[in-house]
């Protein structure tokens, strides 16, 4: 299995950070809590972006999952970096609550194709179990399922 999507979002993700350091002034007081707090959310959707590289042979489901999962991760590293940085409205506007706004919904949309997705399979492999593969004809489970 590859990664190379995800090391690409990675090292993406560090030039936008160097990007940041060099032209952004830092913050005069910075808030442990929410530093932690984000970093740790932060990770869980970077373990996400590696996590999603699993369903890379399901196109339908891979693309808004990894879509989603990075631009989410963008957004999370840039509200990060906000608590060191002083970061001009558009940074902000664009790369937090933008990028969130279209990771989540990139996300839930790419759960809503793994449901169908398995829902479609569900059935395929009901259908499997009961019926005899080169006529088409019920099986005895069949029978039994619906004597029952």
């Amino acid at each position: 299995m590859t990664y190379l999507p995800t090391l690409a979002v990675l090292a993406l993700s560090v030039l936008f950070g160097i990007y940041q350091l060099a032209n952004f002034p830092p913050t005069e007081e910075i808030e442990t809590y929410s530093v932690l707090s984000e970093a740790a959310v932060t990770f869980l959707a970077l373990m996400g972006l590696f996590l999603v590289q699993k369903l890379r042979p399901f196109k339908e489901i891979y693309v808004p999952f990894m879509v989603g999962f990075s631009a989410l991760f963008l957004s999370l590293l840039t509200d990060v970096l906000d608590e060191f940085l002083e970061q001009p409205d558009l940074i902000t506007t664009v790369f937090e609550d933008i990028f969130q706004v279209a990771g989540y919904v990139l996300i839930v949309f790419g759960l809503w194709r793994w449901t169908t997705y398995n829902e479609r399979m569900i059935d395929e492999l009901h259908e499997l179990a009961t019926t005899d593969h080169l006529t088409g004809a019920y099986n005895r489970r069949r029978f039994g399922d619906a004597l029952r």
